[in-house]
């Protein structure tokens, strides 16, 4: 690696199943053993927003691509060991769709971004590090690849929040095991942008 380049991220800012407080939503499929490999191996610090993201709401699952502000998205940051284990990051990978054997383009792509911490717990009943408002930390986000015809768009972009909404109106079970793909029809995509492109 360039010595005048940055050392890859040694957190995970994850927006959707992946997000403490799924686990215990109804119906959640965060018993899975991606989930439970972060958050064993992982430190919860927190509540995070991501800014210049909108999330996505595709059925199953959510995702988040590239949108102008003032879109964010808001999720959790975990601290990963350091160096982060290449088994847990390739478990995480294989959850998203990133794996050797799937054909390009895979669904999701792994990249460095920079979050704010918010200080709140994230839902969880834990502050994890500290309050650590208004830090800002390198981490790795998984965004979305493919195009989002057909998903919904999800205001704030809290999609833990908006699916509890949902719920008490009615709605859901919103999240299902990751083998269950959502193949939306439809002109357009949910961010308006024409394809512009958790976890």
């Amino acid at each position: 690696m360039d010595s005048d380049s940055p050392a890859p991220p040694s957190h995970l800012f994850v927006y959707g199943t992946l997000r403490p407080a799924y686990a215990r939503m109804a119906g959640s499929s965060a018993a899975m053993t991606p989930p439970t490999a972060l958050h064993e191996a992982g430190r919860h610090l927190g509540e995070a927003t991501l800014d210049g993201y909108a999330l996505i709401h595709l059925g199953a699952y959510p995702a988040i691509t590239a949108a102008p502000p003032p879109s964010r998205v808001i999720g959790d940051v975990y601290a990963l060991p350091t160096p982060p284990p290449p088994e847990l990051l390739a478990t995480l990978d294989a959850y998203e769709g990133i794996e050797p054997d799937l054909p390009h383009p895979h669904e999701y792509t792994r990249e460095a971004a920079v979050v704010t911490l918010t200080g709140n717990g994230g839902g969880d009943g834990s502050r994890g590090g500290g309050d650590g408002t208004g830090e800002s930390v390198r981490v790795w986000i998984y965004t979305y690849a493919w195009p989002t015809h057909g998903g919904e768009l999800v205001p704030g972009g809290d999609w833990l929040a908006w699916v509890a909404a949902r719920a008490a109106k009615g709605g859901g079970p919103e999240a299902a095991p990751r083998g269950l793909r959502y193949l939306g029809g439809g002109e357009g995509d949910a961010t308006g942008a024409g394809g512009v492109g958790e976890g």
